[in-house]
């Protein structure tokens, strides 16, 4: 008995390899090639960006405490919810949420939010450097 559909090495092919389902499928995976890399790269000048930040803080939650809490998971955690850190009263509300808006806002502008915190740092003032440090602190254990 013939297959219905041509068949390649034992995979009916469905004609799909001629016909424009295929070359959407192509178009889309190069498309999420180039925003994977550009994405990667944004993480790679985040980590540099995160260079200013470890004279306070770590990205690692196994590693000792410095003048400021650990920074990993800190996408999606309550301000002030770092196990065994002493913070001080002047953090924000513990009731916000870390979310990627939320980090933009700190960064800019932290005192602000917080007038008598961190005294040696005045904020990220390029946008770009911010969402770049925002996306290496998403994840850093990938850059």
């Amino acid at each position: 008995m013939t297959p219905r559909f041509p068949v390649c090495d034992g995979v009916p092919a469905c004609g799909l390899a001629r016909g424009p389902l295929w070359a959407a499928a192509v178009l889309l995976a190069v498309l999420a090639q180039s925003l994977s890399a550009e994405t990667r790269s944004d993480g790679e000048k985040g980590k540099k960006q995160f260079l200013y930040c470890v004279a306070c803080h770590t990205v690692d939650a196994t590693g000792r405490q410095r003048r400021g809490p650990h920074l990993e998971g800190l996408v999606g955690r309550p301000s002030g919810a770092v196990e065994g850190f002493a913070y001080s009263g002047n953090m924000p509300d513990p009731q916000v949420t870390w979310t990627e808006e939320q980090l933009d806002a700190w960064l800019a502008a932290p005192h602000e939010l917080a007038p008598r915190m961190c005294p040696g740092y005045t904020g990220i003032r390029d946008p770009e450097r911010r969402r770049a440090l925002i996306i290496y602190l998403k994840d850093p254990t990938a850059y």
